[in-house]
């Protein structure tokens, strides 16, 4: 027994099958019959043949639109096509069927898996209605049509109109096993046309008959089916919608698009002559350029200009092959690529955008692969100048490309990588990512998520960014060339010495024989060539092991005469022995001389024949370039300088920076001092760097290492952080090379001018350092972790809230610092806590004469848990509000939203506000001092606090009612005040930041 399928409808039937050849009905038991390979067509209906059961029927003359046998069975195609796009009396009905022959999983008949319908009528035939029917291969009643649907277009119709139904299944196929097919069309109940077709499987072959080839050119005749040059159509549209899998053809010169192509078959658009002679471009309108959702395949073209307000401007593909093809000027949500399947290979991107990610191309679930591309000078929104990853499987790849140059407004200005579960992946491999810009986080790569990026034989390097330069998140990386590598990603054949490119100033990301990244990767089954189509791996350091390099680009083979050296001892602390070994390549490799120069001082320390390999002593630190040359018997002679080879550290764990040092790494003496604070820094984990007098620059923001101690001499006076570039902040305590830093410390610098707060930290310590004129979204500094101690800040402004400290989630503390004359555009003129959790602390601070265009003229609490203790709060204002947010007040104090926000023993006084001057909102206070408080309720006094301004501003005078009237605390022992007066004196602590000294004494006269 045999089942056939209807879409759902399983029947059992025989192997029988009824075959119509030429008109006649042939009964046949088996399917051994090899001498067609498609169903035939009559060049006439069934009615005129007088064939047609049909009760009902008009007979009508031979279309001479409709294709005899032969014609109509290119393609998988059965009908008449041509009828398809054209209206005219006479063209009554017509269909195109597209079917497949698969004799692995389906030997007995057809599948079939598009029907496209098409009726031309003259004026006044209304009600028109289609009816598809199907016979199947092995049905046990031969010859019996099952109706697969029936399809009805009500109403009146205009003369000479035309009516098209599409039956797709997308998802798989319409039937299987089918041996005949018939499409009854009426009107006004009278059949009108009834075309019936059948045929059998063939055993000698597993694919259908041969491609239609069409043809497209910018001054064809546009005459149908297009099928020669002369007869060509002049748009891609038209030649693409007349056959189904066709090959397209498109011949020079500049193609317009007014709306979007569809590719929803195994159609392949081919260029004659390349991209650079073939151009795709969207003429008017917003439209992209091309739709893929199925196996099509576009090569050769520049597609340009496409610009639609959703998805990739150049091409949304599902499936599908792009190659061999240019993609400029296009823009989109996603730039000119938006992909969840399919392989793109072969392309250039530049001058792409993105409003939001991926400039280039955005591959988003479940993948695809993308392979042997360049991404130039792309930009975006938010993530991925050049390439992103959104939510993809373990499909997604993008193997031997060049990301250079591009640009991310928020992050990842080379590639960004969106996954936010640990079931998502992207893999890199062999990819050069350099050169690449964002004012955020990584600037070659940014990883956002729980989910796995891994890299492999990659490099990324001289990227630009405000934090992390180069990659910024979570990666796992192996064989990879990059700065700085977190330490989950040492031990895994990672390298951090340059690339050593061969011009990096005109983008020539090829490898100099110098590179440590030749030979330096891991053998990929999957990678068998580079960039440029060299082979990989190919022996690029001369040793004898073919193995592949990092990078985009594999060291080819060499005519000349060449050597190499290396060495496995590269880093040592104070002195350091390592071993050279010597590596020639060329036509003549007998060599009779070596030249050993190790610190290239023009010097050879060893020199003459048999010293292929050498050893040497560096007795001190010392960052030490060196220089190998050779001759051969034909008298070559060849060299080779490897800067910066050998890297010897100071065992004394400290760095110097300078104005006037010579820069001599690893600037252990202030003599060889860097002039750059970032670059001293970079020399090792856990190093104190201490800085001498003068105005250091900062263009790029300094990020501190793990367990940097960074210190003035001769503290904030004489030495200040100015910001210098168009937008950053002065020093982020957060990640360094992708790794949460810990112990850092930011000690004794004026720190200024920072546009994006002066210092953002999320650990760490910040003393005694003084803060002015820093701006940005937050004030002087933002902070969701660490401590601030012993600083001031004057000056600073927040566009929106806390001009001096901005806290957020989940806190940290701020201690003994004058806060004075910052303002906000919203909340918080001195200080504002936000949405804190645990140990949100603000201690013996002074917070004074700040403004706040709204709430909290000193302190805001926004739905925050804080705390505020031995604090003084005076002479702040809260303005009227914006017209956004009503005068709410608190010109001392303003809490407002969820959380609990305690006060002790502090004193709120003279401040001003529209209402609520001093407090407002839900704060919990206790011993503390403020006309909004109740007298006698948990130790609270709302009195004169008695300032006396003559001695300091704002220290209490002898009798004030603050005096000795505060709660002790138990962090109070052995502390001090803000002035560095013990903390209490007296037995009870005083209110405020400043600790009343002693009480003046009584004089007793004895006579």
């Amino acid at each position: 027994m045999k089942s056939y399928r209807l879409r759902n409808r399983w029947v059992v039937g025989l192997l029988l099958l009824p075959v119509l050849v030429s008109g006649s009905i042939v009964q046949s038991n088996s399917i051994s019959v090899v001498s067609q390979s498609a169903f035939p067509c009559s060049s006439v209906d069934l009615i005129n043949l007088g064939q047609s059961t049909a009760t009902n029927r008009v007979p009508v003359p031979a279309d001479p639109q409709q294709y005899g046998v032969s014609e109509a069975l290119n393609n998988g195609q059965i009908g008449a096509p041509s009828s398809l796009s054209t209206n005219g009396v006479g063209a009554e009905a017509s269909w195109q069927v597209t079917f497949y022959l698969d004799t692995a999983t389906n030997p007995d008949g057809y599948t079939i898996t598009n029907v496209s319908t098409f009726a031309a009528w003259a004026g006044g035939r209304i009600s028109q209605s289609y009816e598809l029917k199907l016979a199947f291969q092995g049905d046990p009643s031969p010859g019996t049509f099952y109706s697969y649907g029936s399809f009805s277009v009500s109403g009146g119709a205009p003369a000479n109109g035309s009516t098209r139904i599409e039956l797709t299944d997308p998802i798989g196929r319409i039937a299987d096993n089918v041996s005949a097919i018939r499409l009854i069309f009426a009107a006004n109940g009278t059949i009108y046309r009834e075309i019936d077709a059948v045929g059998f499987a063939s055993t000698n072959t597993a694919t259908g008959p041969p491609a239609m080839t069409v043809y497209v050119a910018t001054n064809g005749t546009h005459t149908t089916p297009f099928d020669t040059w002369a007869k060509a159509a002049t748009n891609i549209q038209s030649a693409v919608g007349l056959f189904i899998n066709a090959l397209v053809l498109v011949s020079n010169g500049t193609h317009g698009v007014t709306s979007q192509i569809t590719l929803n078959d195994g159609t392949t658009v081919r260029s004659m002559n390349g991209s650079s002679n073939t151009v795709i471009r969207r003429t008017s309108g917003s439209t992209r350029i091309f739709n893929i959702t199925a196996d099509a395949t576009i090569d050769g073209f520049t597609i340009r200009d496409g610009n639609i307000g959703s998805g990739g401007g150049g091409v949304n593909m599902t499936a599908g092959t792009i190659k061999n093809c240019i993609f400029t000027g296009n823009s989109g949500v996603y730039g000119a690529i938006h992909m969840t399947g399919g392989v793109v290979s072969n392309c250039i991107f530049h001058g792409n955008t993105a409003t939001a990610d991926g400039g280039g191309i955005h591959m988003a679930n479940p993948g695809g692969l993308v392979t042997h591309c360049m991404m130039t000078n792309n930009t975006v929104g938010r993530w991925g100048g050049g390439f992103e990853f959104e939510q993809t499987t373990s499909n997604g790849i993008i193997r031997n490309c060049l990301i250079a140059r591009n640009y991310a407004s928020d992050s990842g200005g080379g590639l960004s990588a969106y996954l936010t579960t640990a079931d998502k992946r992207g893999r890199i491999e062999n990819c050069t990512i350099v050169s690449n810009t964002t004012p955020g986080t990584g600037g070659g790569i940014w990883q956002n998520g729980s989910g796995l990026l891994l890299m492999t034989n990659s490099i990324v390097y001289f990227n630009h960014a405000a934090l992390n330069y180069d990659i910024g998140g979570t990666i796992t990386a192996g064989y990879s060339c990059s700065p700085t590598w977190s330490p989950s990603n040492l031990g895994r054949h990672n390298i951090t010495d340059s690339p050593k490119f061969i011009d990096l100033t005109n983008g020539n990301y090829r490898l100099q024989m110098a590179s440590d990244c030749i030979d330096s990767g891991t053998n990929l089954t999957t990678v068998q060539d580079d960039l440029e189509g060299a082979i990989r791996p190919h022996d690029g350091d001369f040793n004898g092991d073919a193995i592949t390099d990092m990078g985009a680009y594999e060291m080819s083979d060499l005519a000349s005469f060449f050597c190499n050296f290396t060495s496995p001892d590269r880093l040592g602390t104070n002195t350091l022995q390592t071993v050279f070994t010597s590596y020639v390549a060329g036509p003549d490799t007998n060599i009779t001389w070596y030249g050993w120069d190790f610190d290239n001082d023009g010097n050879y320390n060893l020199s003459g024949p048999g010293l292929k390999t050498v050893t040497n002593v560096y007795a001190q630190p010392g960052l030490y370039s060196v220089n190998l040359a050779v001759s051969n018997l034909s008298t070559e002679v060849t060299n080779l300088l490897k800067s910066a080879y050998i890297r010897v550290f100071s065992g004394g764990g400290v760095a110097y920076a300078s104005t006037n040092g010579s820069g001599e790494w690893p600037y252990h003496t202030w003599a060889k001092a860097s002039t750059d604070i970032q670059t001293a820094i970079d020399v090792a984990r856990n190093l104190q760097v201490l800085v001498s007098n003068g105005t250091y620059n900062v263009a790029a923001g300094i990020i501190p290492n793990v367990g940097t101690i960074l210190r003035s001499v001769n503290g904030s006076g004489s030495t200040i952080l100015r910001r210098v570039a168009p937008a950053t902040w002065i020093i982020n305590i957060n990640q360094y090379a992708g790794e949460l830093v810990s112990g850092v410390v930011v000690d004794g610098f004026t720190i200024r001018e920072g546009t994006q707060s002066g210092v953002q930290m999320t650990t760490g310590t910040v003393q005694n350092c003084r803060f002015t004129a820093n701006s940005g979204t937050y004030g002087a500094i933002h902070m969701t972790g660490g401590i601030v101690s012993n600083c001031v800040f004057g000056g600073n402004a927040a566009a929106y809230d806390g001009g001096g400290i901005h806290m957020a989630s989940p806190g940290g503390l701020v201690t003994h610092c004058v806060i004075t004359n910052n303002t906000a555009g919203r909340w918080g003129g001195g200080f504002e806590f936000e949405t804190t959790t645990t140990g949100a602390t603000l201690w013996n601070c002074l917070i004074a004469r700040n403004q706040s265009v709204n709430q909290g003229g000193g302190i805001s609490a926004f739905s925050a848990n804080a705390k505020i203790e031995n604090c003084t709060v005076v002479s702040n204002t809260a303005g009227n509000g914006d017209g956004v947010y009503p005068p709410m007040g608190g010109g001392g104090v303003w809490k407002s939203g969820t959380g609990t926000a305690n006060m002790t023993n502090s004193i709120v006084y003279f401040n001003s506000a529209p209402v609520g001057a001093d407090i407002s909102g839900t704060l919990n206070a206790g011993y503390s001092c403020s006309l909004d408080l109740t007298a006698g309720i948990n130790g609270n006094i709302t009195a004169d606090p008695g300032f006396d301004n003559s001695r300091y501003p704002y220290y209490l005078s002898f009798g004030s009612p603050c005096v000795d009237t505060g709660l002790n605390q138990s962090w109070m022992v052995d502390t001090f005040d803000l002035a560095g007066n013990p903390r209490v004196i007296r037995g009870a602590v005083d209110m405020g930041a400043y600790e009343l000294p002693s009480l003046p004494g009584s004089v007793f006269l004895i006579q």
